[in-house]
């Protein structure tokens, strides 16, 4: 049998029976990956920056962190950042307080998590609590004017979710194109190629890949939207992602919408204005067959396109009012009369295109409204070529549907700076790039944002395959415990000094000495891993029983089996001292599964506790309970950094809330 489920006790019939389990294989596997010696070299190529995290339970446990992990990598010179990054984000548990760093050398990070081990803030330091959270997630897709030379190769050579997505993009449009498309957003500065980057009937295509790969990188971090929204040309990016048409479509509609513009004749002009729209409509109203309203964009800021000379005429006549105004650089004059004439040969293409229904929540710009039905038809994307771009009652759309944190989706932060215009300090306005900054930087402090706001990031999406675990942030983890259940747990203190009075002969050692003096450092600590984690687990049972635990049973897989027998009084201190350093392979022990989850007979439910310094079980107890069926739910007992008294108390807490019989004695609770 790979478990014993011995009783030792017997609560009231009308409780739920409860069950101690202890992990050993489990428990000691992220310790001893942590303590192997490195072996091979790091997997994929080094990236120009990292995302370094941390999380601790309180803002003092968060500096202690910081100036533990600078001191072990200052003294390990042969970890890298990537290394070091993934450890962090890699292990187990994320407390409620979090700061995150971007650093793109090692002399960068060590100053970083010097200034937070002191209190500080350095810069591009961000600091949270996971509590926060960041509500409706909006992606705000960017248009036309925002393509910059060499977009999205940063990102491109960091992440291949993001490499895979622009590699389809590219596939999807250069069908439609003369020269491929990767060819001309990656030109040198000054050729040929380069320059055709800002000709609309490449630009638009550029800026839907950059912003469908974004898209991508984004997902594979687990990073979803709720809300869409995008600036003209972005719009069909947003209904791509959305579901509307598929990526092969959508890079036909892009280049075709691109290339008729492109053809039109050259000419006309777009002027932005400081004024609210109702001043520039009345501006206009005497034009209006050569001019119109082409976007708007915030409260006072609207832009109109049109002919030339009616262009320059309301120029001059607002000017004369001391309305401010300002010519903008481009090729052609969007969104106005000077479009007609391609739109019946682009109708002809969006007839040509499979629409489907949004499957995420799209803001329309020809409405300002959350989309209906319309945008899965030919006729609205016709519209949206000709009619003003509502950008402004957009963005207050999306904060009417709950919208608190925005992404902006594209080769420049241009929409974020339009958006703080309109929302309320209380936005969360993130970019994906910024211009004249390293891309990785840009991207992974915005997803630095998230994570100290509550984000949970699986590192397998983040990191590449292989990469090594380098900081023994397991055995700090146990430590920290070890300590805080000596300093606040008279009853697992005691417990803890007899089984370091048992266990010192054995193992040659002091697990008291250990805990106290922090040493993880050395590869001889490895050979405490076995004997500490026994300890823990003792003395963490103690501490509940003397608030009040009554439990039915115990379980335990290597040496939380031996944890477990001597609890149900099985075997002494003493006898399980001397099994432990019999021991000869640290990992040895059963796998958990079906044969190891107890099996309480009799009427009524169960509840199992895991009595582990980390709660290594419980996902695995659940699935497996699930799939035999078995009425029991799990209760973890270590959450965060460290089981302190308010720990342990929720336990009890939790126990009681499911019907337990925790104690009979009031001031058990109140210790």
């Amino acid at each position: 049998d790979e478990g014993l489920g011995v009783a030792v006790g017997r609560a009231p019939a009308t409780s739920p029976k409860v069950v101690l389990a202890f992990a050993g294989k489990r428990s000691l596997a992220p310790a001893l990956e942590e303590g192997a010696e490195p072996t091979g070299s790091p997997a994929g190529p080094a990236r120009g920056a990292e995302l370094v995290v941390l999380s601790a339970k309180t803002p003092a446990a968060l500096r202690a962190l910081a100036g533990r992990v600078r001191s072990h990598v200052e003294s390990h010179g042969e970890s890298t950042l990537t290394e070091v990054a993934y450890t962090l984000l890699s292990s187990r548990g994320a407390g409620e307080h979090r700061g995150a760093l971007v650093v793109s050398s090692r002399e960068g990070l060590l100053s970083g998590l010097g200034g937070l081990s002191r209190g500080e803030r350095p810069s591009g330091t961000l600091l949270g609590e996971s509590g926060a959270g960041f509500g409706k997630l909006a992606w705000l897709f960017t248009g036309q004017g925002a393509q910059t030379l060499g977009m999205g190769r940063g990102l491109y050579e960091a992440w291949p979710a993001f490499r895979s997505a622009l590699d389809e993009a590219f596939a999807a449009i250069d069908v439609h194109l003369e020269r491929p498309l990767r060819e001309v957003m990656w030109a040198s500065p000054g050729s040929a190629e380069a320059s055709l980057l800002d000709q609309t009937g490449y630009t638009q295509p550029a800026l839907f890949a950059v912003e469908w790969a974004l898209s991508a990188l984004w997902r594979s971090w687990g990073v979803e939207p709720e809300l869409l929204a995008g600036h003209s040309i972005g719009e069909i990016t947003a209904a791509c992602v959305a579901g509307v048409f598929t990526l092969r479509d959508a890079g036909r509609l892009v280049c075709a919408r691109g290339r008729l513009m492109q053809a039109l004749p050259r000419g006309g002009a777009m002027l932005s204005i400081e004024a609210p729209e109702s001043v520039v409509t009345a501006a206009v109203s005497g034009h209006t067959a050569t001019v119109s309203v082409a976007a708007i964009n915030g409260p006072t800021s609207v832009v109109i396109a049109g002919a030339e000379l009616a262009i320059q005429a309301i120029a001059t006549a607002l000017s004369s009012r001391q309305v401010r105004s300002k010519r903008l650089v481009v090729s052609h004059a969007f969104h106005s009369p000077l479009m007609d004439s391609m739109l019946d040969e682009f109708r002809r293409v969006a007839e040509s295109v499979a629409y489907g229904p949004a499957k995420l929540s799209l803001v329309s710009n020809v409405s300002g409204r959350l989309a209906g039905p319309e945008v899965s038809t030919a006729e609205y994307w016709v519209r949206h070529v000709r009619e003003a771009v509502r950008f402004a009652d957009g963005v207050k759309a999306l904060q009417a549907a709950g919208a608190r944190t925005y992404i902006e989706m594209g080769p420049r932060a241009t929409l974020l700076g339009l958006a703080s215009g309109i929302l309320s300090d209380e936005s969360l306005l993130l970019p994906s790039v910024q211009s004249g900054r390293p891309e990785t930087e840009t991207v992974l402090e915005s997803l630095g944002a998230l994570y100290v706001r509550g984000l949970t990031i699986d590192p397998k999406r983040l990191f590449p395959a292989g990469t090594r675990r380098v900081l023994p942030t397991t055995m700090w983890h146990w430590l920290g415990l070890g300590r805080a259940l000596l300093r606040d747990e008279p009853d697992a203190r005691v417990a803890l000094e007899r089984c370091d009075r048992a266990l010192r002969g054995p193992i040659g050692a002091s697990i008291l000495e250990t805990i106290r003096s922090d040493k993880v450092v050395s590869r001889d600590t490895l050979n405490l891993l076995e004997p500490l984690l026994f300890a823990l687990q003792v003395a963490l049972a103690a501490a509940l029983q003397a608030r009040g635990l009554r439990f039915d049973s115990v379980t335990g897989d290597g040496v939380g089996e031996l944890a477990a027998a001597h609890l149900s009084g099985a075997l002494s201190l003493e006898e399980a001292a001397r099994s432990i350093a019999a021991r000869r392979d640290a990992t040895q022990g059963g796998e958990l599964g079906v044969p190891l989850v107890p099996r309480v007979t009799g009427e009524g439910s169960s509840v199992v506790l895991e009595v582990d310094p980390q709660p290594v079980l419980t996902t695995e107890l659940e699935r497996a309970i699930a799939e035999a069926g078995w009425p029991a739910s799990v209760v973890a007992c270590a959450r965060g950094d460290e089981a302190d008294a308010f720990t342990l108390l929720d336990v009890v807490g939790r126990l009681f809330a499911r019907g337990c019989d925790v104690t009979d004695q009031p001031a058990a609770l109140a210790r």
